[in-house]
This record gives structure tokens, C-alpha cells and sequence, in this order.
């Protein structure tokens, strides 16, 4: 396996879309993508609210999966199933994830509030919502029972439902 393969499990089939890319915008497989405001994949950022979905590979791995309709492109996404992707960062197994500035998988750290919020808190918990990435399930090289923790630029199995 490799970047954008589809991980497959005894789950229910993957659920795959197809969307446009945005202009001036590129992705490889196993990106995490977003919509921008008019419904086109970008590379998704830590600042872009989801849903974050994941790009598929191609034939030959390298490129993100897509079709040409009458010269326009539309690529592949992960809505929903297992995929692999690159980790920014220590993540534990099992640990919701978010996207980094680099566009890499991180681990989500839990946002609280206080008995005096604040307008920062709040947001800070929405995010924590819509930016959600999926969970961590494990290194592509672990066993399927024995999930380790990822470091930065490890190949991992996220669990997206987008």
C-alpha cells in the first residue's frame, strides 16, 4: 500500500466522490482535502472547516485518482471507509485527528472551557467539531492488532466518515 490507498476491512464498502479541483491547486494521494466556498477540493489546511475527506491514488500511485469529463477533471475523494495518509506528528492509537498548516494528520488535543468562557473558547470547541480529520488507526506497517504511535511522516491508516 501506499499514500491514497483505499485500506480495505471487513466494514462497509468505501464511499468515494468525485468533486473539481480548485484552481491553481494541487493534491497527491493520501492529501486531506476540503471544499473552498464554491464546493472545489483544496489541499486542506488547519484553518479550513471540514469535511475533510482524503484523496485517492491512481493507477500508477504517484497521482491523485481522477476522471476527465468533457476536459474537466474531477477527482477522487475519501467520504468514508479507511485510508492511508502522513502523520505530523506523534499521534496515539485510537486518537481523533486534525490537519496541520502542512497539511499533514495530527492528533487532536481537547479544548475545554471555563466557568468564564470566552468567545476564543467557544470557537476553539467549534473547531474542534468541524475540523475533525477521522481517528487514527494505526501505522500502514502494524499488525491489524497491534497499533503503535505514529511519528512525524509515518504512513498511517486514518478512519474517515466525512
Amino acid at each position: 500500500m501506499g499514500l491514497g490507498a483505499i485500506v480495505t476491512t471487513e466494514a462497509p464498502a468505501p464511499v468515494i466522490i468525485y468533486r473539481k479541483l480548485k484552481a491553481n491547486e494541487t493534491i497527491a494521494p493520501g492529501d486531506p482535502v476540503s471544499f473552498d466556498a464554491s464546493g472545489d477540493i483544496q489541499k486542506a489546511l488547519d484553518t479550513h472547516d471540514g469535511p475533510i475527506m482524503y484523496a485517492l491514488a491512481g493507477k500508477d500511485a504517484s497521482t491523485a485518482m481522477f476522471n476527465d469529463f468533457g476536459g474537466t477533471k474531477y477527482y477522487a475523494v475519501l467520504k468514508k471507509g479507511r485510508v492511508v495518509s502522513k502523520a505530523g506528528g506523534v499521534i496515539k492509537p485510537n486518537k481523533r485527528c486534525f490537519i496541520n498548516n502542512a497539511s499533514k494528520v495530527i492528533q487532536k488535543t481537547k479544548q475545554t472551557i471555563g466557568s468564564a468562557y470566552s468567545q476564543a473558547e467557544v470557537q476553539a470547541v467549534q473547531n474542534e467539531y468541524w475540523r475533525d480529520a477521522g481517528f487514527y488507526v494505526k501505522k500502514e506497517s502494524d499488525d491489524d492488532y497491534a497499533a503503535s504511535d505514529a511519528a512525524a511522516d509515518d504512513l498511517i491508516v486514518v478512519e474517515v466518515d466525512a
